[in-house]
């Protein structure tokens, strides 16, 4: 042997060395070598996604701040709607209870609704009496406590149907044209709506 590889110490290696090399290896992930252009490609679909979301949540703002727009608008429309607590559905309850019912017409049944901007109370009649007759018996109440006939019009086939009117009020009578004595073919619509 020469000298100068007498100099050097002897590498030893023992088998507990060469294992844990080997695991350090295994836990090492493989990387390909990637070019330039593979990097810049490899990021575009997370460029994209990132495009998507910032639309999504523009989106997201978009359609929450009209909600709240919608929201506050009927909000306010309910606080300043004359409909306020219902008041108008009452009246229109009112002037239901008041108004004469024409004596052969048989309760049936109501109903009522009431939004921010018109207010309704129907009642249904079963009766066997004519149109005119009914039309005629209301026409001579309610013409007396100022209201006008604004229209008299067929409805359908055998249907008709007259409106009375005073300010923002107007009472309907309907007839359905039917005589089965199993429904209501009269009713009454008492109605408020918003000028």
């Amino acid at each position: 042997m020469s000298e100068a590889s007498r100099s050097l110490p002897e590498k030893t290696h023992s088998r507990s060395d060469g294992a844990d090399k080997m695991k350090d290896l295994q836990r090492r992930p493989i990387l390909p070598l990637a070019k330039p252009c593979d990097l810049f490609v490899s990021e575009v679909p997370l460029i994209a996604e990132k495009t998507a979301m910032r639309k999504f949540a523009k989106e997201i703002i978009i359609f929450g701040s009209f909600t709240l727009i919608v929201a506050a608008y009927f909000f306010h429309m309910k606080r300043a709607s004359p409909n306020q607590d219902g008041a108008k559905l009452s009246e229109v309850q009112r002037l239901a209870t008041q108004t004469p019912v024409f004596p052969p017409l048989k309760d049936q049944g109501s109903t009522s609704n009431s939004g921010l901007t018109s207010a309704d109370f129907t009642k249904y009649f079963y009766s066997t009496a004519t149109y005119s007759d009914v039309k005629q018996f209301y026409s001579d109440v309610l013409k007396k406590d100022g209201w006008i006939e604004s229209n008299d019009e067929d409805i359908g086939v055998n249907g008709k149907q007259v409106t009375f009117r005073r300010e923002e009020f107007s009472i309907v009578i309907f007839y359905t044209g039917n005589q089965s004595a199993t429904a209501y073919n009269y009713a009454i619509d008492f109605v408020w709506h918003s000028k």
